[in-house]
């Protein structure tokens, strides 16, 4: 996510990405849809972007961003 582009477009940009929300069949199963989840483009009614509008916030991103960088530490993956 980047810092440049405005909250409402970031909700929309993630909402576009269905495969990588939360609730996505794709995040959740390895064998294939399985009839629950979030599926090309609809969201189910528990999914953070089932609403048509929302946002993402600049803290949101730099906490997210926070939390990769960590894990690349971890991993001695960043210097």
């Amino acid at each position: 996510m980047n810092l440049r582009v405005h909250p409402e477009d970031r909700y929309q940009r993630k909402k576009e990405a269905w495969y990588f929300h939360e609730s996505s069949w794709c995040m959740r199963h390895d064998n294939g849809y399985d009839g629950q989840g979030c599926n090309n483009g609809e969201c189910i009614s528990e999914c953070r972007y089932y609403p048509k509008f929302g946002r993402i916030e600049d803290e949101e991103v730099i906490q997210r961003h926070k939390e990769i960088e960590e894990r690349y530490r971890e991993r001695n993956a960043l210097s």
